[in-house]
């Protein structure tokens, strides 16, 4: 993929995250593929306008957006049109909160009462309840549909599969937004000569040159507990997320992340920094305001985000206020250890949305008017939807001159518009320009060069590390439903290990002892992801 074209795909998604700054799980990826499909889409998926509507119900997300007061999420000029343009009339519309979707979700599942159309972001969920019996299988659903056999390559449906060879969950297309870190330039530039360090000693001196400068600043934290300390651990080679030390692939096997040959290093590193006062020592208990005060008021330097919420962070520091704040893409960091591969370190970017977060759509086995739902579902795939969910309508959120798009006034109010091109594509050029165009009026005319210089050198160091590796095979794997639950409980006190380790609520024998207990007593979990990994290398060649 050449550079100039990945830039343009991953800011795809930058308007989304104008109202996120802590986000939800972030996907990967889009093809060649996704690419064309033209005003055809609009024609094949609204043959049926001459008739009545048929009526549905669904169930969707808001990814986290702020959605602003006043709006309906069952009835705005966005989701109306897409009823419109599907030919379907929504009788029930469902829009769980971002903080209370999973529990909906799993209470929607359990009621057996499935509405017609469901989004979300758990895609092995979607599998395992799909092959319960709550949701149509959609292998000939795709190939019959004339939009979704051309938009989704073989491979693509390959890496959808759950371990029986089926689909429940129709994966959103990909998005081109690697992993990344916000990082202060203005502050490395004043402490560091402006060197972005690229190793976790090299932070870590900077972090005490900040604090010896800034006394009260907060030159490392977290939103509660190990999320989003992610950064040090990755750069040991541990796969530590906001769900606690994940499972992950090294070696040519799945092991926990416990296992990983320096996460023990990882842990003690984070250790000094507490104990130093380097990492915030109210990390354990921090909410995400307070996290987003660390930002605005404590200096906090670098946090992880992917190069979408980067963007997203310009406007962010404009809005409150942070005086000569230079907001850049920071590289991923990485201990200098043969014993840590790039693998572990960096995340590749993939055609489809990989990941057990996912966004995906599914159809309830229970509906009686799949083709409608089918409709919509290519509508959500079309190039119209596309345009209105990054750039809006014509005439009120944008205008057209010379050929070329320009927002209004009026666009940032209807922000919130990006939820449903959230659904099922993220990553294309329209959301880029948009995007792109918004954040950077935010920015002081007199340093607008500056920071395109410096997005555009992190934007490149952030695609050539998710280019060194190829797709991690457990993004793909589908767990059973027992197993499912079991990680979640294997998660939760995975965080409370690593947790207590760092404050010295343990001592690190004792946090050996249990890390022990630990592997050995979900070992079954090791086992069933090792049991179906051969099986999915295979659909990765």
């Amino acid at each position: 993929m050449k550079f100039s074209k990945a830039i343009c795909m991953f800011l795809a998604v930058v308007l989304m995250l104008s109202l996120l700054m802590t986000g939800c799980g972030s996907s990967t990826g889009t093809t060649e593929s996704t690419t064309a499909q033209s005003q055809t889409q609009a024609s094949q998926t609204t043959e049926a306008a001459k008739a009545e509507p048929d009526e549905i119900r669904i169930f969707y997300g808001t990814a986290g957006v702020k959605i602003p007061e006043g709006v309906k999420l069952d009835d705005n000029p966005f989701i109306n049109k897409i009823a419109e343009l599907a030919n379907v009339k929504f009788t029930e519309v469902t829009v769980p909160e971002y903080t209370d979707f999973q529990t909906k979700f799993n209470l929607m599942i359990s009621s057996g009462d499935v509405p017609d159309f469901v989004h979300c972001w758990f895609p092995n969920d979607v599998n395992s309840h799909g092959a319960a019996g709550a949701f149509v299988e959609l292998s000939d659903i795709i190939s019959n549909s004339p939009v979704l056999s051309k938009m989704y390559t073989k491979q693509m449906i390959e890496l959808s599969k759950d371990d029986q060879e089926k689909i429940y969950a129709l994966r959103s297309l990909g998005s081109q937004d690697p992993m990344s870190n916000v990082v202060r330039m203005d502050l490395i530039k004043e402490i560091n000569n402006g060197e972005i360090p690229t190793t976790p000693d090299g932070w870590y001196d900077v972090f005490k040159k900040q604090k010896e400068k800034y006394p009260d600043s907060v030159p490392y934290s977290s939103a509660g507990g190990v999320w989003p300390l992610e950064i040090f651990f990755r750069a040991y080679g541990v796969d530590v997320n906001a769900n606690g030390v994940n499972w992950q692939y090294t070696g040519g096997k799945i092991i926990s992340g416990f296992e990983a040959s320096m996460c023990k290093d990882a842990v003690v590193f984070h250790k000094k920094l507490y104990d130093e006062g380097l990492l915030d020592k109210t990390f354990v208990t921090n909410k995400i305001q307070d996290f987003l005060d660390r930002k605005a008021n404590k200096k906090l330097i670098i946090a992880p985000n992917g190069l979408l919420s980067v963007i997203a962070y310009i406007k962010y520091y404009v809005t409150n206020n942070v005086e000569g704040a230079i907001i850049v893409p920071g590289a991923q960091p990485k201990v200098d250890d043969p014993r840590v591969a790039d693998s572990n370190v960096y995340s590749p970017l993939s055609p489809v949305a990989a990941g057990a977060t996912a966004h995906c759509a599914a159809i309830s086995a229970s509906t009686k008017n799949k083709e409608a739902v089918v409709r919509l579902i290519e509508v959500l795939l079309s190039d119209e939807v596309r345009v209105l969910s990054s750039w809006g309508r014509e005439g009120i959120e944008y205008t057209v001159g010379n050929g070329q798009k320009k927002l209004t006034d009026k666009a940032p109010e209807t922000a919130y518009r990006i939820i449903y091109g959230t659904i099922l594509q993220q990553g294309n050029e329209e959301q880029m320009k948009a995007g792109l165009e918004e954040k950077l009026q935010a920015v002081d005319p007199s340093i607008r060069e500056e920071y395109a210089a410096s997005f555009n050198k992190g934007i490149k160091t952030a695609f050539d590390q998710a280019a060194k590796v190829p797709l991690n095979p457990i993004n793909y794997i589908t767990l059973s439903l027992d197993t499912v639950t079991r990680l979640k409980e294997a998660n939760e006190l995975s965080k409370s290990i690593v947790v207590k380790a760092i404050i010295g609520e343990i001592s690190m024998e004792e946090y050996d002892a249990q890390v022990s207990d630990y592997i050995k007593k979900y070992q079954f979990i090791t086992d069933e992801y090792n049991s179906k990994l051969e099986a999915t290398k295979a659909k990765l060649k």
